[in-house]
């Protein structure tokens, strides 16, 4: 690595609100001490309640944005976020088709409906990412309902079955596998679960911070991991990434914008060496 700033190629939709999607990963590669790259995939009118409308980006526009980027910028990581349709995963793929060779680090965090639990990509979408887009990626990061859409099966209750679906996930092809288990509604921690491309599994469990503020979460963690495996092991990249989001969840509520279901504090970051 030279001296000039890191770079992370997020690809992903809007929210106006600047809770979640493009925006909370600008804001977390910027706090982070990197520099974003942002790609549009589709313009997406949502709040902490609702999802009003939303437009898809012309895949041709998507691979142009791609490419003004290749062509004048350093890529050193890539963070995947919303791909809302079969020709968007398309044009993404192509583009990391071309960036293979270059060897970027690939995050892919497979957004199919927003927090509110409305659908943001078409019903095909994540069967065609595991043929286009799941070979390129170094890690991805889905919650239990994304992994269970992602394998075709039920949604993950216990610990035993979060491994068996991270195990699965691998079976696809993709090399590293953290399976985010936030939702599990026996759990006094968070615990996720990291399975590697050795077969290597960690949990990593850290306090569940008790706030209504919560919004973009799974967007500001696979932007912090995709900031921090340029330059760090697998392993301690997710160890710093979980520890960022835990101190942006924890002042969430001292930004005062909402009453509820607020986005996170993303600037506040005491850097852990």
């Amino acid at each position: 690595m030279t001296d000039r700033s890191p770079t992370v190629l997020t690809i992903a939709g809007t929210d106006p609100t600047g809770s979640a999607g493009i925006l909370a990963d600008v804001k977390t590669i910027s706090a982070l001490g990197g520099y974003a790259l942002p790609v549009v995939t589709a313009v997406i009118a949502q709040n902490s309640y609702r999802v009003l409308r939303r437009l898809p980006v012309a895949a041709e526009m998507i691979f142009a944005q791609l490419e003004a980027v290749r062509e004048a910028m350093p890529i050193d990581a890539i963070k995947i976020g919303l791909l809302p349709s079969v020709e968007s995963v398309q044009a993404v793929s192509s583009f990391l088709m071309q960036m293979k060779q270059s060897g970027p680090i690939v995050v892919l965090d497979p957004v199919l409906q927003a927090s509110t639990q409305q659908c943001l990509a078409d019903d095909v979408v994540s069967c065609i990412m595991r043929e286009h887009i799941f070979p390129y990626v170094s890690l991805v990061t889905p919650n239990l309902s994304e992994s269970a859409r992602l394998l075709e099966r039920d949604v993950a209750q216990t610990r035993n079955e979060m491994i068996l679906q991270a195990e699965a996930l691998r079976k696809l092809g993709i090399a590293n596998v953290l399976l985010k288990g936030g939702h599990l509604s026996t759990e006094n921690v968070s615990s996720d679960l990291l399975v590697t491309e050795d077969d290597t599994r960690r949990w990593y469990e850290v306090e569940r911070i008790v706030t209504s503020h919560d919004r973009g979460t799974g967007c500001t963690l696979a932007s912090a991991l995709a900031f921090f495996l340029i330059d760090h092991t697998m392993q301690d990249a997710v160890g710093l990434a979980k520890n960022y989001v835990t101190q942006t969840l924890r002042t969430a509520n001292e930004l005062q914008l909402v009453v509820t279901r607020g986005p996170l504090n993303h600037f506040n970051y005491s850097k852990v060496s």
